[in-house]
């Protein structure tokens, strides 16, 4: 008779080591179980309880959440996550060697800064802002996604926390111009016809490279709304950083096609309103420095397309609210805001 020890995996994960008794004698060939009582009058004294205990817990490489936008680029990371019995936790990535190296983190483009605006409301006026299932719930003070970060660059471009003449966008990875009250090109006051714009202003700052940049441009009517703060307002700015701002119309470099190509898109900073005005109309006008992306879509191929400048993920029909099989354009698809968030 010998005792000999087996592991069994027990409910809560761990696994033991079990002591048995098995008969073998040289003349009966190969050995076989037997009851315990049987080995006593060999092995004397019953063996201990069960022992050796060793956790089963398992490590895999997970996907974490999205991190906040940073240069254009937005970075899901990979991090360990452990299994012990069921109970899953995050630990820390020593604890995942033995699975191999961890994975290279997933991107994808971003350029939308969050708006700035805090407020939540109803039909009438401003609510405490609601919370999921809520009438009215889904505006956009329920979500912060990606918040404006700014970073003020001096004249070499350097970070600085005074004399800053530009700001860097941290979200979107552009750089622009402050305004002054020196009198100078950047001055607050200044106004351009939509020509002059470009071709007198914007060459000032690219000749005589301005905090060391040459690529000076007018903004995009996006990269406009980018860095309005909806959460204020006269101007609705954020003034910590773009100081000497006019509560009042700046360029944008997008023309209106068609029969209005002799009119241009514009900004208003003291509500955030756009509109369009004749190009021969004198309106300020603010630089920027950085890539220009032209639009670039995916077709998902299940009602959806994905903006890959933004992120964004588009629904590609609009909505058939009256679920009749077909929008309509005699207005019967037509809701109200708060139908529309519901």
């Amino acid at each position: 008779m010998q005792d000999v020890s087996s592991d069994a995996v027990t409910s809560d994960g761990s696994q033991d080591s079990i002591t048995s008794c098995q008969f073998s004698a040289d003349d009966i060939g190969d050995p076989i179980a037997a009851d315990y009582d049987e080995c006593l009058g060999y092995l004397g004294d019953p063996p201990p309880p069960p022992v050796a205990t060793q956790t089963c817990i398992s490590y895999v490489w997970v996907l974490t959440g999205w991190e906040s936008c940073s240069d254009g680029i937005q970075t899901q990371p990979f991090g360990c996550q452990s299994n012990d019995g069921g109970t899953i936790a995050t630990v820390d990535d020593a604890d995942c060697i033995d699975e191999g190296p961890k994975p290279d983190p997933i991107t994808q483009s971003c350029s939308v800064s969050d708006t700035g605006q805090t407020d939540c409301y109803n039909s009438v006026g401003i609510i405490v802002c609601p919370s999921p299932g809520e009438a009215y719930y889904g505006q956009d003070a329920n979500y912060t996604i990606s918040p404006p970060s700014y970073t003020k660059l001096d004249e070499n471009g350097e970070e600085t926390v005074s004399d800053w003449i530009m700001v860097k966008d941290n979200v979107t990875g552009l750089i622009w111009e402050v305004k002054t009250d020196d009198g100078t090109i950047h001055h607050q006051e200044d106004k351009y016809i939509f020509d002059d714009a470009q071709s007198v202003f914007i060459a000032d700052l690219n000749i005589n490279t301005f905090g060391g940049y040459d690529n000076w441009r007018m903004p995009t009517l996006n990269e406009l709304v980018s860095i309005v703060d909806y959460g204020t307002d006269a101007p609705n700015i954020n003034a910590e950083y773009f100081s000497n701002t006019m509560s009042w119309y700046y360029w944008s470099s997008i023309t209106v096609p068609g029969t209005f190509d002799n009119m241009a898109w514009s900004l208003d900073f003291r509500y955030g309103i756009r509109g369009i005005i004749w190009r021969t109309e004198a309106l300020h006008v603010r630089a920027v420095s950085g890539e220009n992306p032209t639009q670039d879509f995916t077709d998902n191929g299940d009602g959806t397309i994905t903006d890959n400048n933004s992120g964004l993920m588009w629904a590609q029909d609009t909505a058939d609210t009256d679920g009749d099989g077909d929008v309509d354009e005699d207005g019967d698809d037509e809701i109200n805001w708060q139908g529309a968030l519901a």
